[in-house]
């Protein structure tokens, strides 16, 4: 900078000085707050990578929209002699109905189901009310519904308020009977969604074959859950399992691509 072009600038600094600081203060705000949204992205992001694996349910899983052919349930099946766990979650949309058409409330109402096996979940934990081994929670009940054979479901609390009914009460669903035996609070591979058509209900597969809902034509989402041991890599196996799978049209994705649309927001709040 030359001496006539410094002084030029301190003259119009005095002159102006209001002006200078207020442009000062602009900068140092927007910096400042491009800076907190930075960190403020990355702080989330290095939580959602922390839990991911809890998020998807798994390091990795397999979804269809169909059931799994025999074929690929050998593919699946030959991961255990690798080490690696796997469990059967299956969901879709049902309606239950209560068994006692004496106490106040809904007499049918829509939920969101879920079928699971005694390995889930591999990651994180369910949150019950009361809390207990969800496995044996969803068995066969020693006290029987309309004297048939009665498995154990869990379900949100929203459901009891809707109908009517508490725990230890009845349920039919399809052609089966449950009992209600606990409140599930949280599930890990659950996000909050603003939209649901209905209240969680968590029943076994057994309870799920006994309520005989898998038809022909039903609308089911599959899905196997995969946990790898901790000293394998996780991306050769899912570029495996796709190539393997690709016959029954199954999406394989890793606990990295959990929730994309979380991710998608990330990437624009720190661009």
């Amino acid at each position: 900078m030359t001496p006539f072009t410094f002084n030029m600038a301190w003259r119009e600094t005095r002159s102006a000085w209001r002006h200078f600081v207020y442009f000062l203060v602009c900068i140092a705000i927007g910096v400042g707050a491009l800076t907190g949204v930075s960190l403020f992205g990355a702080e989330v992001e290095k939580t959602v990578n922390k839990e991911a694996r809890s998020l998807l349910g798994g390091d990795l899983e397999v979804r269809l929209s169909h059931p799994l052919s025999s074929q690929g349930q050998t593919v699946l099946d030959s991961l255990n002699s690798r080490g690696i766990s796997l469990t059967h979650v299956s969901e879709l949309i049902a309606m239950v109905a209560r068994t006692d058409s004496s106490t106040s409330g809904q007499p049918t109402q829509i939920v969101e189901l879920k079928a699971v096996e005694p390995g889930y979940p591999l990651y994180g934990q369910v949150r019950l009310n009361p809390q207990g081994d969800l496995a044996e929670l969803l068995g066969l009940q020693p006290v029987r519904c309309q004297d048939i054979a009665t498995f154990g479901v869990v379900v949100q609390e929203s459901l009891l308020i809707k109908m009517g009914l508490r725990i230890g009460d009845c349920l039919k669903i399809g052609q089966g009977f449950f009992r209600i035996v606990a409140v599930v609070r949280t599930e890990p591979d659950r996000m909050a969604n603003a939209f649901s058509l209905g209240p969680r209900v968590v029943m076994s597969q057994e309870g799920l074959q006994a309520a005989e809902l898998v038809k022909v034509g039903s609308r089911i989402r599959e899905r196997y859950l995969v946990k790898i041991p901790s000293d394998l890599p996780v991306d050769p196996l899912l570029y495996e399992l796709r190539g393997r799978l690709e016959s029954d049209a199954a999406r394989v994705s890793g606990y990295k691509d959990a929730q994309p649309q979380l991710k998608q927001f990330l990437d624009q709040l720190t661009r």
